[in-house]
Formats: C-alpha cells, structure tokens, sequence
C-alpha cells in the first residue's frame, strides 16, 4: 500500500471556522535526509519535524498541500 508509514504531523481538534488566522510554514522536501518543516498559527508553533520529508515514489511531483479537507461536509445551494 502506497501509503504505509506515512503520519499527520499535525491536527487542530478545536474550532477554527469564521475566524482569521495566521498560518506561517517554512519547509524543505527531501526524500532523502535534510528535510524540515515548521509550522505556526498566530505564532504559536504547531509542527516542527526534521529529517525525511517526502516519499521517493512521489518524486518528480512532491508539492506542499494546505487546506480543510473534509469529505462529510454538504454543499450549499
């Protein structure tokens, strides 16, 4: 299976809906070693995780997501 192993680094269990927030991430892909990535919300930081970052698979296409990814939410007319 592709994805075994593969971990959240991160989860907010609290509301964060009709609120603005300050989402700040430093990171450097690498499958390899030498990777990072940083993360804060309104300064506060969130993740903080050295070393592999990113799956020899995936190469040449790795990219950074971001988002709400919620597939129980219903659309609105």
């Amino acid at each position: 299976m592709r994805d075994a192993g593969r971990r959240i680094l991160w989860r907010h269990e609290g509301e964060i809906r009709g609120r603005g927030l300050r989402m700040s991430d430093h990171l450097r892909l690498a499958t390899g070693g030498g990777g990072f990535v940083r993360g804060w919300i309104d300064g506060d930081p969130i993740v903080r995780q050295d070393g592999v970052l990113g799956y020899a698979d995936d190469a040449p296409l790795s990219y950074f997501k971001l988002g709400l990814y919620r597939d129980h939410l219903t659309a609105r007319p």
